[in-house]
């Protein structure tokens, strides 16, 4: 790790709530986490819809890491991401790991699947927990779960006008079920 990057991770870990973590870890952090590059989504200059799939989950979970998970993610992103597109929506997955370790959260959610966005550290008071969990989409404090979301978007400023939840599934086996059952994955909203 070089000194600037130890630096900004310092300032990083003083600034951020529950950030500590980010320079509690051993060893360097990696430089690029597996997940789909974000330059490959088209973003209209207008106000667009989005489909979001949110996983919550957790290093320390024995459901969270159930063998036949990340199989069943990776395929609901892709499903997702078809319907999506066939609907002109933007999709968006984002991965939360529910670990106080920001090193075990990127670990966990690099074994799970890809995704756009992530958000590990602070264990129940991670912001993507606060948010998703106990916040503006209030739902069971558990994992793995995932959240499936709507969302309208102000192309211009990228602000997130609009949050709807379209579902909710909670636990390995839910999820799985989920994955298997006939037609689309998108409820009629």
């Amino acid at each position: 790790m070089t000194p600037r990057r130890a630096i900004l991770l310092f300032l990083a870990g003083l600034l951020l709530p529950g950030g500590w973590h980010v320079v509690n870890t051993s060893g360097p952090l990696p430089d690029t986490p597996r997940y789909r590059e974000l330059s490959t989504i088209q973003r209209p200059d207008s106000t667009y819809a989005e489909l979001v799939l949110v996983y919550l989950g957790s290093s320390g979970c024995a459901a969270s890491n159930a063998a036949f998970l990340p199989a069943v993610v990776a395929q609901l992103q892709e499903r997702l991401a078809m319907e999506a597109s066939k609907r002109g929506m933007v999709f968006t997955s984002i991965g939360v790991a529910k670990d106080a370790s920001v090193r075990a959260g990127l670990d966990h959610l690099d074994r799970t699947a890809s995704f756009d966005e992530i958000a590990v550290g602070g264990s129940w008071r991670n912001v993507a927990i606060q948010r998703y969990v106990f916040g503006k989409v209030p739902g069971r404090p558990a994992t793995p779960q995932l959240v499936l979301l709507e969302r309208r978007v102000s192309g211009a400023t990228a602000r997130v006008e609009d949050v709807d939840v379209l579902l909710r599934k909670v636990g390995s086996a839910t999820i799985r079920r989920w994955s298997e059952g006939p037609g689309d994955r998108v409820p009629a909203g």
